[in-house]
């Protein structure tokens, strides 16, 4: 015990970080750029999509009733669910679009100039 603080071996200074840290470190600031980029994304992803869906939404509902139709009057269960799911998902397309668009009309309504101020144009 009498030697034991005056050891000849020399400590390093710098500080062994485990391997598993580092990725715990990396996938974080990786999750934190997602939650970042998303938003620009989802917003360019969602306006060329409206854009596209507007022009699409009768051919796909009427292609969704007509495999509907022969699903049912054919007894094919799965072309009863392809043809469902064709026209489920054009309708809540459209209550979407239109619930959003007027959720955005109220808020311009509400605060046009934050809401300008957002869109990228300046309030007069």
């Amino acid at each position: 015990m009498v030697g034991f603080l005056a050891s000849t071996t020399q400590h390093s200074r710098h500080i062994e970080i485990p391997a598993r840290l580092w990725l715990y470190v990396l996938l974080f600031i990786g999750f934190v750029i997602f939650l970042l980029v998303l938003p620009v994304v989802w917003g360019a992803v969602a306006e060329a999509a409206s854009g596209a869906a507007e022009k699409a939404a009768p051919g796909t509902f009427f292609l969704g009733l007509g495999i509907l139709f022969v699903g049912l009057v054919g007894g094919f269960k799965i072309l009863d669910i392809i043809g469902a799911s064709l026209v489920g998902l054009v309708v809540i397309g459209v209550i979407v679009d239109n619930y959003l668009a007027a959720w955005r009309v109220r808020a311009l309504i509400a605060h046009p100039a934050v809401s300008a101020a957002t869109a990228g144009s300046r309030p007069r």
